[in-house]
């Protein structure tokens, strides 16, 4: 009888160790790092989303597809989006 509440203790303590080990062990640090690396992926194609935007709707502004009211909205609600982003990848990449 001891035997068997040892041995179940024993499995127990085996699948909460096997179960917890990725969160806890080295490859946890890895897959923060890569979520890290992820994220600034993220960061970075949003930014480069926001810096094209900036250029098209200059763009159409120029080619007369946008007033200049239209246009001053546009231009400075992307400028300040695309200034968000830049401030959210310094703070990212320790540079605050």
């Amino acid at each position: 009888m001891v035997f068997v509440i040892i041995f179940i203790s024993a499995m127990t303590l085996g699948t909460i160790v096997l179960i917890s080990w990725p969160l806890i062990g080295p490859q946890g640090d890895a897959a923060r790092a890569a979520s890290r690396t992820r994220k600034s992926r993220e960061l970075d194609d949003a930014l480069n989303r926001s810096l094209d935007a900036i250029t098209e709707i200059d763009f159409d502004h120029r080619a007369g597809h946008l007033s200049d009211d239209d246009f001053a909205e546009l231009d400075e609600n992307e400028r300040a989006r695309a200034l968000e982003l830049l401030r959210r990848k310094d703070a990212q990449e320790g540079r605050v």
